[in-house]
């Protein structure tokens, strides 16, 4: 079991989320009960889970139009999404159903073991996908701060040469207020580029 993984669980059936709310939280995973998809919708935004129970049948938004919803949205799209159907529910639904994004199914009655097995499945992959996708977005930065690093050091090393040229042409022979506007414009330049890392959330 992944540790504290939060599971949602969306049905209008009250008997069917809490009898899977009792199952889940004997487990010591966190428990969140909705019994409307437009509900779960507004709670996925503001916390998503860490995995959803969700109940193809249900009144107003049913559960093929909240999956179709939760996929679509980038910043849920990678939530597993069990379906939970009745044993009546046929191919066709079903072919529906994944087509739309759907990671599982689980037909009621609910076997408690086959249930703790998929929920552990997906919860570790889902885990294991944000590993990875973490493992990216550093990459990424430091690729970043790479190139960064880099230009800095370009810049640094005409900076330096610019000083030079005013400081050292006590004849006054060079436009020392053209290398002034260019020392000005490397400062400039090199600060922006300091700002640029800063933002890096590595």
């Amino acid at each position: 079991m992944i540790s504290d993984a939060k599971i949602m669980v969306v049905g209008d059936d009250p008997f069917t989320t809490n009898f899977l709310g009792d199952i889940l939280a004997k487990y010591d995973y966190r428990v969140d009960i909705v019994d409307d998809g437009g509900e779960a919708l507004t709670r996925i935004a503001a916390d998503p889970p860490d995995l959803i129970l969700l109940d193809i049948s249900m009144s107003g938004i049913d559960g093929l139009e909240t999956m179709k919803k939760i996929k679509q949205d980038e910043n849920s799209t990678r939530i597993p999404v069990v379906m939970l159907t009745g044993s009546q529910v046929n191919r066709e639904t079903r072919l529906h159903c994944l087509d739309l994004g759907a990671d599982d199914f689980l037909t009621k009655p609910f076997d408690e073991e086959e249930l703790l097995i998929r929920i552990r499945n997906h919860t570790r992959l889902k885990m294991l996908c944000e590993v990875e996708i973490e493992k990216e977005r550093i990459m990424g930065a430091l690729e970043m701060a790479r190139a960064a690093s880099k230009d800095m050091k370009t810049l640094l090393n005409q900076i330096l040469e610019t000083s030079e040229l005013i400081v050292y042409d006590r004849a006054g022979d060079l436009p020392r207020e053209k290398y002034f506007q260019q020392f000005k414009e490397d400062i400039e330049t090199f600060i922006k580029l300091t700002e640029k890392l800063s933002v890096l959330d590595v």
